[in-house]
Order: structure tokens, then sequence, then C-alpha cells
């Protein structure tokens, strides 16, 4: 470092001016502390700290969870499916509904048609 601090002095004082001695080796002393900040950064950039503490589960808690996942997916499933059992019910009501109203038009019109060629053949007379 002294090596260091001497070649500057000479390269300053060969410039022409009279460099203080104390300034060359301050920058010599601020220069290692940055490169000492640059190797303690990067150190601590490439050692990995994990974010958290993880808690792994064990093979029975595993085991429970599971379990306890499948059954909450088989009644899901039966509510979804008896929820769609309703529907088709409710569905198959409407649908006798909208046949019985369209029977009831289809009748309708057949009367309509009658009771106009009763007019009509009432109004030839």
């Amino acid at each position: 470092m002294m090596a260091l601090a001497t070649a500057l002095s000479e390269a300053a004082g060969s410039q022409g001016g009279g460099t203080n001695e104390a300034v060359v080796i301050g920058m010599v002393v601020i220069g290692l502390a940055q490169v000492l900040n640059l190797v303690l950064t990067g150190k601590q950039l490439f050692t990995r700290q994990p974010p958290i503490d993880a808690e792994f589960a064990t093979k029975a808690e595993l085991g429970v969870h599971i379990e306890r996942n499948a059954r909450e997916h088989a009644e899901l499933h039966s509510r979804l499916g008896g929820t769609e059992r309703g529907w088709r019910e409710k569905l198959e009501v409407v649908r006798a509904q909208v046949a019985a109203i369209d029977e009831r038009s289809q009748s309708t019109d057949r009367t309509v048609r009658i009771m106009n060629q009763n007019l009509m053949e009432a109004l030839r007379k």
C-alpha cells in the first residue's frame, strides 16, 4: 500500500504541482474502502438467504391434508350434482308447461279457423 502511495506521490510530484502526501494517502484509503465495500456487497449478492423460515409438513400432515381435500372435493361434486338435478327437473316442468301452452294455442287456432269458416258461410247465405 505504501508503494502505491509513493508511486502516486511521485506521479503527482512529476506533474509540477507540490501535492501533499496526506492527500494521496487519503485517496488511496478511500479507494481501498470502495474496493472493500464492493467485495462485501458482491458477497452479499451471491449468498442467498431464504426470505422466510420454511416449515415443511410431515407425511402424516400431508396425508391428513390430502384426505380433507378429497372429502371437500366429493362434497362439492355432490352439491353440484344435486343442483344440476334440481335445475333439470325444473327445466322439464317448464318444457311441459310450454308444450301445454303450445297445444292450447294450436287448439285455439283451429277453433278460430272453424269459427271464421262458419262466419263466412253464414255471411254467404
